[in-house]
């Protein structure tokens, strides 16, 4: 992977979960990292631990990513290196009803989800395109194909995994593979509430975060959309079989069904 996509990678997200797992997979393949998060002590304990594991070059840089003038001065920070890898993985989820979010959580989300994924997407696709030769990894999500009571996070992801999919198809001829990781659940930070509409189902159908990205990057290059897991894989094809309304409509009733059993608590 190193020669054919360049010497860094760059990471949203990389404090934890799926973002600090490609970081270490990546570095383990010689891959020289920039890590990007809000917590710093985080970023530089994984950024001294990578370098002392794999002997790679490390960046640091702490960033609020639903700021613009933090998303710019990513850019701007990594401008003097190549850039061979994004992994567009920083993301943030609301639960339960949509109208039981606030406007605020809302607006939050769609300036990560959305707008910081777009940003990076167009700033760091300009230069692997001009480079012919370079690769992004947008982390999406099984729930893109629209989850009731994971509204806009939903949403959100359905908006990222469209992206991806349209963005592989023009940056492909000048070198650059696009690709969109739709894991299930994954053990990470962000995982939902265990006493939430959908905590308990996850709890039960987990994947290990490092399967779950040593999956994405075997197949990058080869596929534009992966979901790693053979159920989570059976999932969306029984899904996406069905007309969509009727679809949410399932998925609607088994979450208000199990609530009403008592074993789900919003």
């Amino acid at each position: 992977m190193l020669d054919k996509y360049g010497p860094w990678a760059v990471i949203t997200g990389a404090s934890s979960g799926i973002g600090a797992e490609f970081a270490r997979q990546l570095a383990s393949q010689r891959f020289n990292v920039v890590l990007v998060a809000r917590r710093k002590q985080r970023l530089q304990l994984l950024a001294a631990q990578l370098r002392t594991t794999f002997q790679v070059k490390t960046v640091v840089i702490v960033a609020d990513l639903t700021s613009v003038e933090d998303l710019e001065r990513v850019v701007q920070e990594t401008s003097a290196i190549e850039v061979g890898l994004l992994i567009n993985n920083a993301g943030m989820e609301t639960h339960g009803p949509f109208l039981s979010s606030s406007q605020q959580a809302l607006q939050q989300l769609i300036a990560l989800n959305i707008c910081a994924v777009t940003h990076l997407a167009h700033a760091y696709g300009n230069r692997m395109c001009a480079q012919k030769r370079g690769g992004i990894i947008f982390v999406s999500s099984l729930s893109s194909s629209g989850i009731p009571y994971l509204s806009a996070y939903s949403s959100s992801k359905a908006y990222v995994s469209t992206l991806a999919g349209t963005l592989h198809q023009e940056f492909r001829q000048h070198g650059v593979c696009c690709m969109a990781l739709e894991p299930g659940f994954v053990e990470s930070e962000m995982t939902l509430p265990k006493e939430s509409a959908l905590g308990k189902h996850a709890a039960t159908s987990m994947m290990p975060v490092n399967v779950c990205v040593s999956e994405a990057l075997r197949v990058f290059g080869t596929r534009t959309f992966c979901t790693p897991g053979f159920m989570n894989r059976l999932r969306k094809v029984a899904l996406r079989m069905l007309p969509r309304s009727l679809a949410m409509w399932i998925v609607a009733a088994c979450l208000r069904y199990s609530q009403s059993r008592g074993r789900i608590n919003n």
